[in-house]
């Protein structure tokens, strides 16, 4: 290992895991094509399964071709040692043994690789879990969440929806499940004007514009957990409700991206969830604490 660390530093450019992968292979195929080398004392010749001086070189030469740095040095290195080592032997029929420096050699490179492999993958594991933690994958499980939400807090409605939500979304049923965040925070939206002791509108459209210059009137701090919650319910309110007429005060562009978020994406129905969930949990907190 402190080998590894040493050559680390040492090193200008890391290579990818791709080609890290491709090179050990490559290389314990030749390692595993070394083998033990004896002398057959009554002809005092050599024999053994092993590759040849030749038949190595060859195969070092055409694996330094397409090796990146810094290893291809490493194995002009061992290429050159061989060239030394054996000067003078017919390359041809003179083997290469496992327990010959060359084969240690190759086995050295071999392990290098393997502690980079390693390391690099420990960092993309710690790299997924943060990411993990931040923005939560396709499968994320919201059950713990809505737990969390008291019934005797809400419209039975609200939670009914909400959980239905979350059976879609597993199913991969998204547009579904992004009906019901709708459904869910159309009532909590409702729920939220009558806490602060005002008349609902004839619709949710109009239930949140009034919940804003409500709140504007009322010069209620921008850090309020009212206007988080307001924050959250546009998000799904636009979430829930793409314009199918042609918009005349948005980009063209924007107008179709929105008429097609929908279709496929766990994304938007995870979104809509997220900002549903947690519109509904500090909601419930502001209850608690009134």
């Amino acid at each position: 290992m402190a080998d590894f660390i040493k050559w680390m530093k040492n090193m200008k450019e890391m290579i990818d895991e791709w080609k890290a992968v491709d090179l050990l292979l490559s290389l314990g195929e030749i390692y595993s094509d070394l083998g033990p080398v004896w002398i057959v004392e009554e002809e005092q010749i050599e024999d053994g399964n092993s590759l040849t001086v030749r038949e190595l070189e060859f195969r070092l030469r055409k694996l330094i071709k397409i090796t990146p740095e810094p290893f291809d040095k490493k194995l002009l290195q061992i290429y050159h040692n061989l060239r030394v080592a054996y000067t003078g032997y017919n390359k041809n029929e003179k083997l290469v043994p496992r327990d010959s420096e060359t084969g240690r050699a190759i086995l050295r490179i071999m392990r290098i690789l393997c502690d980079y492999l390693k390391n690099s993958w420990r960092k993309l594991h710690e790299m997924e879990e943060r990411v993990l933690e931040i923005f939560p994958p396709a499968h994320f499980d919201f059950r713990p969440q809505i737990s969390n939400l008291n019934r005797e807090h809400f419209h039975y409605s609200i939670l009914d929806s909400l959980q239905k939500a979350i059976t879609f979304f597993g199913k991969k049923e998204y547009s579904d499940c992004i009906d019901c965040c709708g459904q869910a925070s159309e009532k909590l939206t409702e729920s939220l004007i009558e806490f602060r002791g005002l008349r609902c509108e004839k619709n949710w459209r109009s239930n949140l514009d009034m919940l804003r210059k409500n709140l504007r009137k009322c010069e209620i701090t921008l850090i309020d957990f009212h206007w988080l919650i307001c924050y959250l319910l546009d998000v799904v309110y636009f979430m829930r409700n793409p314009h199918l007429t042609k918009a005349i005060d948005i980009p063209e562009w924007m107008d179709n991206y929105q008429k097609h978020m929908r279709r496929n994406q766990p994304r938007w129905a995870r979104i809509a969830l997220i900002c549903s969930l947690e519109a509904a949990e500090i909601f419930q907190e502001i209850i608690e604490h009134s």
